[in-house]
């Protein structure tokens, strides 16, 4: 086992565990190490901890992995909370009642993630009360709840992320004022009652980043809320399918009074904001579009018109697209745009028409995603000479279309870009032959070191296999991944 000496630097420390701050299982053999490292261990832990997703669901090792974080949780409670959870029939855990710990974890939580809170009484306590009646677990659930929310707001100095997802009076805490004095990013829907986003209000002005689960109501309280934010610089728009009628007047019209604000818009499942509001947001610089369904003619007018001089991120996803309407819009918005991926099913007149548009107005991009359809490698010579600064390219298509995947390699051996590092493929790619193989020796000579993520059909032989693992081992291939779909996989959506 490695040893790692006691006056090794803190920083480097830190930033060796921060890199693990997502593999808990990483996290935990830290505590064997040393006292630092494990000290550091947990700090980061429980930093993050209800940004697990692994451990999601009601699997039996989520169970343990909840229960054990639960138990932590009611060992830290003060005497008086746990004696008033005995005394109301809240089953306590031996070794957790006055028993002194290590460690004091409810400091380290810098979120507040209240459906994740619930979501582990909720598996905990179905089992460990099991036998009493619903509602009377109901009860449980609702006093172990209220308890930790205020063990957390008591013992955390600040608390910057807030996911406020139900009616739970969180604001009303004691010392919720100053623990949320400086909240910089929240969570919220719009079926939370007014009060609540009133009492936030009047403590937390300096909100940086706020996403809204809109459901089937307008909510005066959220809108007062975004109205009295000094420093408001990104909104994220969830739609549940029961608000898709809905227009929202009171939030939307407090975001079209904010609109200079904003730097950052991502609008998903329903166009709730619509293209005027969005042409006001002027120092906007990331607009992402992720629909479900089409919006109406008039929106894809008033989106071709929307003119925002500081973009540099452009993210769209639809099942069908007037390209017109994008022809357009990248037209407008090239001078800064840096990352572009379009994400629609297109036909192969679309596909050229599209990457033809890119090819003529986009030379700054570092990050294209796009479908390629009909071999069109004219167009993407084009557009790998015009775009010096290209670091990531997503080439897509369909299954059942034959690409010419050695024409690709053989392109990209004579021009990759300088910065180039991650090339994504889907669809069915041919054989790629010895091109694959040229094209990592040039890579090698430009010192280019390259991610590959590629989609379960492209075709990779046993033989190519061999040559992508030799040429990671001589660090040209950084990274190879097999995916369901690689744009997706890799921008999270």
């Amino acid at each position: 086992m490695l040893l790692i000496p006691e006056d090794f630097p803190v920083d480097c420390i830190r930033e060796i565990i921060t890199y693990m701050k997502y593999d808990f299982n990483s996290l935990h053999s830290c505590l064997t190490v040393n006292k630092k490292f494990g000290e550091i261990a947990i700090e980061i832990f429980w930093r993050n901890l209800w940004t697990s997703r692994e451990h999601d669901g009601f699997s039996e090792g989520a169970y343990s992995f909840w229960a054990a974080v639960l138990r932590a949780l009611i060992s830290s409670l003060p005497n008086q909370s746990k004696d008033f959870l005995i005394n109301n029939g809240v089953t306590i855990p031996r070794q957790g009642h006055r028993k002194q710990l290590m460690y004091d974890y409810p400091s380290y939580c810098k979120t507040m993630d209240c459906f994740a809170i619930s979501n582990m009484i909720e598996q905990v306590i179905s089992v460990t009360h099991q036998n009493d009646r619903p509602r009377r677990i109901q009860y449980i659930q609702h006093l172990l709840q209220q308890e930790i929310c205020k063990l957390l707001i008591e013992r955390s100095i600040s608390i910057p992320i807030l996911k406020f997802e139900n009616e739970f009076p969180v604001p009303y805490f004691p010392g919720a004022d100053k623990c949320f004095e400086k909240l910089s990013e929240l969570h919220c829907h719009t079926a939370t009652p007014d009060f609540l986003f009133y009492a936030l209000a009047q403590n937390c002005k300096n909100i940086q980043t706020i996403i809204i689960d809109f459901f089937d109501e307008d909510n005066i309280g959220l809108s007062g809320l975004i109205d009295v934010q000094q420093n408001l610089k990104r909104l994220e728009c969830r739609i549940d399918e029961l608000a898709e009628s809905q227009r929202f007047p009171a939030i939307i019209d407090v975001i079209k009074s904010n609109a200079s604000s904003f730097v950052h818009l991502e609008l998903l499942h329903f166009m709730c904001i619509p293209p005027p509001i969005i042409s006001l947001m002027q120092h906007l610089k990331v607009l992402k579009i992720l629909l479900n369904e089409m919006p109406y003619d008039d929106v894809w007018e008033e989106l071709a018109s929307v003119r925002l001089p500081q973009l540099e991120i452009l993210h769209i996803s639809l099942r069908s697209l007037r390209l017109e309407t994008l022809h357009s819009l990248i037209a407008k918005n090239y001078d800064n745009l840096s990352t572009l991926i379009i994400d629609f099913r297109p036909t192969s007149s679309q596909s050229i028409f599209f990457n033809e548009t890119v090819a003529q107005f986009c030379p700054n991009l570092k990050v294209f995603a796009t479908w390629f359809l009909n071999n069109e490698f004219d167009v993407l010579e084009e557009i790998l000479n015009k775009c010096k600064h290209l670091e990531e390219l997503f080439l897509q298509a369909f299954d059942n279309m034959n690409l010419n995947s050695y024409r690709l390699f053989k392109l990209l051996e004579i021009i990759t870009p300088k910065h180039f590092w991650t090339l994504g493929l889907s669809g069915n790619w041919c054989d790629p032959s010895d091109a694959l193989k040229f094209c990592f020796e040039s890579w090698k000579k430009k010192k280019n070191h390259v991610s590959l993520i590629f989609s379960e059909n492209v075709c990779i032989s046993s033989e190519h296999m061999d040559l992508i693992l030799q040429y990671s081992e001589e660090g040209v291939v950084r990274q190879y991944k097999i995916v369901v779909d690689p744009v997706r996989h890799e921008f999270n959506y």
